[in-house]
């Protein structure tokens, strides 16, 4: 029986194309959308301009002297990493992978954190956006802590054995009723 010729390899294939020789990149993933930190840095103000050249359309009515008044209101668009990516046509994972893998965007990506923290941090102490809304997504959400500590004493300890056992006396038949005479007579 006649064997079939013996299929190279994928790195023999790889090593005979060049496909993979020093210096080749083809065939390596998508090349980077960013090279480096300043055109990430232009991209992002990029995004910054056009969300102030596009601001959310909201319709407001208004009573006047003339009637039901309608008017188109300019809100501002806060920036997001979310929105970014959108501008930039990258999934939400890229922007994720350039602010914690990526060693030469940590400066750029860390100025562009800063930059939209004070952009929706002045936007909301303006009223100009939720200032709820923004401060949980910030951060910056007003918590409080309650805490309470309770005692037993050894009156009340007892009093509730009272209750809940019924072979014990029960405590409100001084008072003319029984906690225990209806659970008995199910019994």
């Amino acid at each position: 029986m006649e064997h079939p010729p013996k299929q190279p390899t994928i790195k023999q294939r790889e090593d005979a194309t060049g496909l993979f020789a020093a210096g080749n990149t083809l065939g390596r993933g998508a090349p980077r959308k960013f090279a480096g930190p300043e055109p990430l840095w232009e991209a992002f103000c990029d995004y910054l301009a056009y969300i102030e050249a596009n601001p959310i359309q909201v319709e407001k009515i208004f009573s006047a002297n003339a009637g039901i008044v309608r008017t188109q209101v300019n809100r501002p668009r806060p920036p997001t990493w979310k929105g970014l990516a959108v501008f930039l046509g990258v999934g939400s994972s890229v922007v994720s992978y350039w602010r914690t893998k990526r060693k030469d965007l940590k400066d750029v990506t860390e100025m562009m954190q800063n930059a939209m923290f004070a952009i929706k941090f002045e936007l909301a102490a303006a009223g100009l956006l939720n200032p709820s809304i923004i401060a949980r997504k910030l951060g910056l959400a007003y918590k409080q802590q309650i805490s309470a500590t309770t005692t037993a004493s050894p009156q009340n300890t007892r009093n509730i054995k009272n209750l809940i056992h019924p072979d014990d006396p029960d405590p409100l038949a001084e008072m003319g009723r029984s906690c225990h005479s209806t659970r008995r007579a199910e019994s």
